[in-house]
This record gives C-alpha cells, sequence and structure tokens, in this order.
C-alpha cells in the first residue's frame, strides 16, 4: 500500500477579505514553518486574483493548513 504524500499551504485571510492559500514545497508544516510563510507574506504583500482591481493585499490572520489540491 502505498502513501501519497501531498504539497501542504497555508490559509491566510487577507485584508481585502477573501481567503487565499500560499503554496509551499513541504509534505508537513510546522508551527514555525507556518510562521515564516506567513511573515513572508506580510513582509511584502500576497496577489489577490479575486479582487477587482486586482491588486496586492495583506495577510491579516492565518486560518490553518490544507493540502494543495483542495485549495483549488
Amino acid at each position: 500500500m502505498s502513501r501519497r504524500r501531498f504539497f501542504r499551504g497555508v490559509r491566510v485571510l487577507l485584508e481585502c477579505g477573501h481567503v487565499k492559500t500560499l503554496p509551499s514545497s513541504y509534505w508537513r508544516l510546522t508551527p514555525d514553518l507556518v510562521a515564516t510563510l506567513f511573515q513572508h507574506a506580510f513582509r511584502g504583500g500576497t496577489w489577490c486574483h479575486l479582487c477587482p482591481h486586482g491588486g496586492m493585499a495583506m495577510p491579516t490572520e492565518i486560518l490553518g493548513t490544507c493540502r494543495i489540491e483542495e485549495a483549488r
């Protein structure tokens, strides 16, 4: 029996109100890695594809982790 491994991402709430998944290439996300991914997005902002203006938005809250395939 083979185990499938999935890359995981961090779901964050953006200041515009949309939810975005920050992708990673890790199979397991420790609290330290989650904080690192969040701080990286917080420092430079992240692109919000759901906003009509299509601009940068700042993450405000960590909502948890998920599989990258579930984020689609």
